[in-house]
């Protein structure tokens, strides 16, 4: 089913009724290409944040721009007008008339036009999202390092993942495939969405959309959406495997989505996520199966949930975590 355009808007803009909100929460559970175009719409509105004031004249100059190309579209979409606008809301209309590409491309020459330099995004504490000279969008989780140049030249785009986790939304180019250096990993893409992760010596990578070819010394594979790779130190061989819940992109869409998740990969998506250690009293109580969406919930309200659902015993001492056999 398709969802309107601008009631989507209102909802990443927090315009929404009750009634609304869970129309388009619901909607986006269908499947993950819903989920999807919310949070492209969504990266776009946080983005937006960063614009420059409508008082400044290249910001002026921005927007008369936007405005001459939204004129040329308009016979093709129709889109609710409201009687005046501020440079936020035509990036609102724009993410309609225009499109994603053109609203990257915004962002990109208006905000983070950069020199040829080598620059480097770190994080640490909270997520972040930076934007590369050729359009593409990536979201550092916490406790990451991307380094990527100032611009690209030559035939190719390469950037490297030093650590952490990183989402790749890369734009589409032909002529100019986009490479991802990490671990000892080549990961190569021509234009798709993707999702890398290196810790503790472990290199994992997720296709939401797209083909990625992963490389490893002389070995390939290729990657189609919800399949993944986990390369641990000392495999000899690339091995994908179905994925099979979203549990991966809770720093992007603030939720924790197990469909049938064992307890121990949800534990560990905790641990990253709230920075504590979760262990169980058995094996067994490891691999309990746990098929629930947390959103807005505190960590205490999330381990009280899984207690409750499995009828377990919940104990904390600092950061280290308890699940135990209920006496």
């Amino acid at each position: 089913m398709k969802m309107d355009i601008d009631l989507l808007i209102h909802y990443v803009t927090n315009e929404t009724s009750a009634e609304e909100k869970i129309s388009v929460e619901d909607w986006c559970k269908q499947n993950s290409s819903n989920q999807n175009e919310l949070d492209n719409l969504q990266l776009i509105w946080n983005l937006s944040y960063t614009a420059p004031s409508p008082a400044s004249t290249e910001a002026e100059k921005s927007l008369l721009r936007f405005k001459e190309k939204a004129d040329v579209h308009k016979k093709q979409v129709i889109v609710p007008i409201r009687k005046s606008y501020s440079i936020n809301d035509w990036i609102k209309v724009a993410a309609v008339l225009i499109g994603i590409p053109l609203m990257i491309w915004f962002f990109t020459v208006q905000i983070h036009t950069k020199g040829n330099d080598e620059l480097t995004a770190s994080t640490t504490g909270k997520t972040d999202t930076t934007l590369l000279a050729d359009g593409s969008m990536v979201i550092l989780n916490k406790n990451s390092t991307l380094k990527y140049p100032g611009s690209f030249s030559g035939n190719t785009r390469t950037v490297h993942l030093d650590k952490g986790e990183a989402f790749f939304n890369v734009s589409h180019d032909s002529r100019k495939p986009f490479f991802v250096l990490a671990n000892g990993i080549r990961v190569k893409v021509i234009g798709t969405a993707f999702n890398v992760k290196v810790r503790n010596g472990q290199t994992e990578i997720i296709v939401e959309s797209g083909k990625v070819s992963v490389n490893k010394n002389e070995e390939q594979i290729l990657l189609t959406p919800s399949e993944s790779v986990l390369i641990r130190a000392g495999d000899q061989h690339l091995r994908k495997q179905k994925q099979t819940d979203l549990l991966y992109n809770y720093y992007r869409s603030k939720q924790f989505i197990a469909d049938g998740t064992p307890l121990w990969k949800l534990a560990a998506v905790l641990e990253e996520a709230y920075d504590v250690n979760i262990s169980f009293q058995t094996t067994d109580l490891k691999n309990l199966p746990m098929s629930t969406t947390f959103k807005k919930e505190s960590l205490d309200d999330i381990l009280n949930i899984i207690a409750s659902t499995f009828h377990l015993q919940v104990t904390k001492n600092g950061r280290e975590i308890l699940f135990k056999i209920a006496d």
